[in-house]
Parts: C-alpha cells; structure tokens; sequence
C-alpha cells in the first residue's frame, strides 16, 4: 500500500503588498516624470520662433525634395521613352515635351522661383553613370551658408545623391579654383 504525503500548507502571505507592485508603481511614476520633463523640453524649444522658423523651413524642404525626386523620375521615364522611339538622346530638354511629358514638369517644384531641371546630353560613349540630368534645392539647415543639395538621373536609370563629402569637396574645389567643378560625368 501506498502512503499519502502530506505537504504542509503555504505560508500566510504577509502584508497587503509586494515588491512587484511597489516596484511596478515607482516604475511607473519615475516614467511619467521623465515623459512630462522631455514634453517640457520639447515645448520650451519649439516656443521659441527661431526654433519653428528652422523646422518648418526644414520640413519645407524635405517635401521640395520629396517632389524634386519624383519629377526626376518622371522626366528620365520620359527620355527612355524618347531614346526608345527616336533611337537618340534628345538635343534639349523641351524636345520632349508635350509628347512625353509637360513643360512645367521641368522645374524642380511648381513653385514659381524653382529651378529649372538641368539636361546634359550624353556622348554616343558615355557609361551608364553619365548624370543626364541635374536639379539642386537649397540646403535646409544652412540655406545661404552650405552648398546645395544635389539630385543627379543617371544615364542607367537612377537616382543619385552625394554624400556630404562629395558635396564638401566639391564646394572646396569651386573656392579654390574659382571655377565651377565638374563632376564624373563631365558634366558642371
């Protein structure tokens, strides 16, 4: 026959709180202070009318560039579509327009001071990194201080952004020569 084992009971819980939950509530409470201090960080920054005035010209911005790429995109689209019924590059830019796209989507934005999409017609040799087109926007955080940012249309079809220190040391070499630069497609 089997014996039966008896386990004594549990011990009386003790007090009406644990360390779980008064570590819970600590935890809780020293969130909430410092989500309310970064909120007050926050609004103390943004009160001040510099502050918005920089954020809001970088947000501006951001959607030119947003809108610069996108017309980039249609305007390359758009010379494929040449080069595949004319067996040719283009002679200029307005050459394909109104059939392949519309005139006023050769500025960067429909704003009236945008600039205009710059075109450079490849040699019959050029490689597939030749930037056929070219648009810059002006730089967000330093608009009359540093250089502009720079959108380049490949020959093969992409887009392309200089890093920071392509940009730097293209600005570095239009002071020191006082010439404009040429990138590596030969174009300025």
């Amino acid at each position: 026959m089997s014996e039966q084992m008896n386990y004594p009971p549990p011990p009386p819980r003790s007090g009406n709180g644990s360390c779980w939950k008064w570590g819970g509530i600590a935890c809780v409470g020293c969130g909430c202070v410092g989500v309310l201090a970064i909120a007050a960080l926050l609004a103390f920054t943004f009160s001040r009318p510099e502050v918005r005035e920089q954020f809001s010209r970088v947000m501006s911005t951001a959607q030119e560039a947003s809108v610069t790429v996108q017309r980039m995109q249609a305007v390359g689209e758009a010379i494929g579509k040449f080069v595949e019924d004319n067996g040719r590059y283009p002679e200029r830019l307005v050459d394909i327009t109104p059939r392949y796209i519309e005139a006023g989507m050769l500025k960067a934005t429909d704003r009236p001071d945008a600039k205009p999409i710059v075109y450079h017609k490849p040699p019959d040799n050029a490689p597939p990194t030749f930037r056929v087109l070219e648009v810059e926007i002006p730089n967000p955080v330093m608009p009359t201080q540093a250089p502009p940012i720079r959108y380049y249309w490949t020959k093969a079809g992409k887009l392309e952004t200089p890093s920071a220190f392509q940009v730097e040391a293209e600005a570095s070499k239009k002071r020191s020569s006082g010439t404009p630069a040429k990138d590596s497609s030969g174009a300025e």
